[in-house]
């Protein structure tokens, strides 16, 4: 009689377990849905795992001073440098999944995964949208006299492995600067920096001696003539830099652009994710954000997040092979 009394409560317990869990759910579910309807209430950080004053920083401000007329909050850059970007894509991937909290990033994100051991992958987060591209520019101090490609080729010919150039190890940057160096044919000495802003004012002091960025970060020191662009890698010269001759002008086959965009914490509700997309696909079209992508040399094509989850699988499969080549590889954690 007791055991029988025993088995039913605790079968009286579990039917009540079940009750209360179902219970909850609605609660839950009825509180994300409310909190989408509400959404959003307060300000949206973008999280720029590089430091102040390089590409991916300054485009997520370029976002961020047009996207709040659309989104009806304020936008908030938090900058979290880092090797190979890695921890603040760990903070947004850890952050709840509210999308209060996105990320700012170039395929970076995938050369992390592939090279970095405890580096976020792409299955840790949910694509809201890509909205940018740009040409990238191999440019050199003042200081070294390079003029032309030649020059830059001539000079790393008779001195292998002494031109200085700077890399973000592990990230977007070092393999695009590794394919500069292969389709050039010439060895360099490649120094390690936590961002592009520190690449650009050590070549700027003449601390190094080449640097692979975009027009955006170049374009200060280029004006104070600290830096020279040698060459940008697009198929004609650009609107916004007439005076950049092409790589293939100068006799050398390449065009090599960095394509970025903004990720959330994966689990944030689809509707959320819609109401970001929306917002950053209306931003992309704004007069004044076209003007100011153009004067940059920025391709600011907006991608839907479903487009842009296809662009990053076929990515995926590009940087693997070419971290592979390279030797960065290392088997991401399971």
């Amino acid at each position: 009689m007791v055991k029988g009394k025993m088995k039913g409560s605790k079968k009286g317990l579990s039917v009540a377990r079940v009750v209360g869990f179902l219970i909850v759910g609605l609660f839950v579910g009825a509180s994300i849905s409310a909190a989408a309807d509400k959404f959003p209430v307060k300000p949206v950080t973008i999280v720029v795992p590089y430091a102040a004053g390089g590409s991916t920083d300054l485009n997520a401000r370029f976002l961020a001073q047009f996207l709040p007329k659309y989104l009806g909050q304020s936008v908030v850059i938090d900058n979290k440098p880092g090797p190979g970007g890695v921890e603040g894509g760990l903070a947004v991937a850890k952050a709840s999944p509210d999308g209060y909290t996105l990320l700012a990033n170039t395929m970076s994100l995938l050369v992390a995964y592939y090279s970095v051991t405890g580096a976020p992958g792409p299955n840790q987060f949910e694509p809201v949208a890509r909205v940018y591209g740009y040409p990238l520019i191999l440019g050199v101090s003042e200081k070294t006299g390079f003029k032309t490609v030649q020059d830059f080729v001539s000079f790393c010919k008779k001195n292998p492995g002494k031109l200085l150039l700077g890399i973000n190890p592990a990230t977007e940057n070092q393999v695009n600067s590794e394919t500069v160096r292969r389709t050039l044919g010439v060895e360099v000495n490649f120094i390690p920096y936590k961002g592009g802003a520190e690449r650009n004012v050590a070549l700027a002091g003449g601390h190094l001696d080449a640097n692979v960025d975009s027009l955006a970060a170049f374009r200060t020191y280029i004006e104070a003539k600290k830096i020279y662009p040698l060459a940008i890698a697009a198929p004609k010269r650009i609107e916004w830099a007439k005076d950049i001759p092409t790589f293939a002008e100068q006799g050398v086959n390449l065009t090599l652009y960095v394509q970025a965009g903004y990720w959330a914490s994966k689990g944030t509700p689809a509707d959320i994710l819609q109401i970001l997309e929306t917002a950053i696909e209306k931003t992309s079209k704004d007069k004044g954000f076209i003007e100011l992508m153009e004067k940059n040399v920025i391709d600011g094509t907006f991608q839907n997040r479903a487009d842009f989850a296809k662009f990053i699988a076929k990515e995926e499969v590009r940087i693997k092979k070419v971290s592979q080549d390279i030797g960065l590889y290392k088997p991401p954690a399971k």
